[in-house]
């Protein structure tokens, strides 16, 4: 794949992602922000209680939308979308010889070409990125085996709008990549 046609496909994979991601809002907006509604009558606790959705489920929905909008673009039909996958071929996945679990991933299973997408899910009332840039460092640098075209750092907020997307590349900081 030229290197022109290997950005327009980062570049595409992260419009289709942040798309997956107002699927969410619109389609399961609860997950969010449960104090909606009926929801906040019968519970009557703040948003900030502590009492949230785990992340995981968040992260789940946004791999189900990611997968319903991949399977209908033909140049995806050869990808897997997986979330919380957890192996390398036959190996469990590592970085420095911690084992890892990405949130979610875009990839051809049993190789690592076609190691395409690798995201992190953090939501508002958890904003802590910094083990998960590390973390996307590995799956997109040299050093380890992974080499995935683009990282990304999601950072879910109450609304749509203030949602905090860091794209990690080439095992790089992502200094000025915020989109």
């Amino acid at each position: 794949m030229t290197k022109d046609a290997t950005n327009k496909l980062k570049k595409d994979i992260v419009k289709k992602f942040k798309l997956a991601v107002r699927n969410l809002y619109d389609k399961d907006g609860y997950l969010i922000n449960y104090m909606g509604g009926v929801a906040q009558s019968l519970q009557q606790k703040k948003p900030d209680d502590g009492h949230h959705v785990g992340e995981r489920a968040i992260a789940y929905k946004i791999a189900h939308y990611l997968e319903n909008i991949l399977s209908l673009d033909p140049q995806y039909k050869e990808y897997d979308v997986d979330f919380e996958y957890n192996r390398d071929i036959i190996d469990i996945k590592r970085i420095v010889l911690d084992i890892v679990i990405p949130d979610i991933i875009v990839h051809k299973r049993g190789g690592y070409d076609g190691d395409l997408l690798v995201a992190e899910i953090k939501s508002y009332w958890n904003r802590d990125v910094g083990d998960d840039i590390k973390k996307l460092k590995g799956f997109t640098g040299d050093e380890e085996n992974y080499r995935y075209s683009v990282g990304l750092s999601v950072v879910i907020e109450q609304k749509e709008k203030d949602v905090k997307y860091i794209i990690v590349e080439k095992g790089e900081d992502p200094k000025n990549k915020k989109e």
